[in-house]
């Protein structure tokens, strides 16, 4: 619920991770009031102040498995943040998003161990004016962009973590690829066996 997800006392850590056929993704709740002083991954497997409050994956359509892995985990970071959207509206009412406020306190960090895809993401805008010539990929990322215009308006923060930190998205990445490779496996089978008929 927004009334106590987000309070004075606690903060939101969210991790995303793209494996080569899926991706994972994790929200914590953690009882510290500033994201930025949380310790990952050491306080968020601390039950007494941290709670796991959302996870998930998913298998890669076959049209993002031929995107660079920079695209999906950015799309990754864009997913869950749509999707958790209106509860981050809610729940940071009545926090600054003026990091130069000396009340500024970042109450969600969103960690992605891709370089690439967070120098992205901290630098897209939203463009202005008639764009004369777009390639797909750009119109792509300017679609992303406009998703996550709401997050300028929060206390929201992006930053990298190292791979090997990144334990549970990274899991649930590689549970998905091999998801994906059970039932690829399946269908080869299921293929081949009605070939010999």
């Amino acid at each position: 619920h927004p009334d106590y997800l987000v309070t004075a006392e606690s903060c939101l850590i969210f991790g995303g991770d793209a494996s080569d056929l899926g991706t994972g993704e994790a929200m914590w709740r953690v009882m510290i009031p500033d994201a930025r002083h949380v310790n990952v991954p050491d306080d968020l497997c601390d039950p007494s102040m941290t709670m796991l409050v959302d996870c998930m994956y998913s298998v890669l359509s076959d049209a993002e498995q031929k995107w660079l892995t920079f695209e999906n985990e950015m799309n990754k970071i864009r997913n869950i943040l749509v999707r958790k959207s209106g509860l981050l509206i809610s729940s940071m009412q009545g926090f600054t998003c003026d990091r130069s406020s000396p009340d500024y306190v970042c109450k969600a960090l969103v960690y992605t161990d891709s370089t690439f895809a967070l120098g992205t993401a901290e630098q897209v805008t939203i463009p202005t004016g008639k764009i004369e010539f777009a390639t797909a990929k750009a119109r792509k990322l300017a679609g992303w962009a406009e998703d996550l215009a709401f997050t300028r308006s929060l206390p929201i923060e992006f930053a990298g973590i190292p791979g090997v930190y990144n334990h549970l998205p990274d899991f649930l990445s590689h549970l998905s690829d091999a998801l994906a490779s059970f039932d690829r496996t399946a269908r080869q089978d299921e293929a081949a066996a009605s070939m010999k008929l």
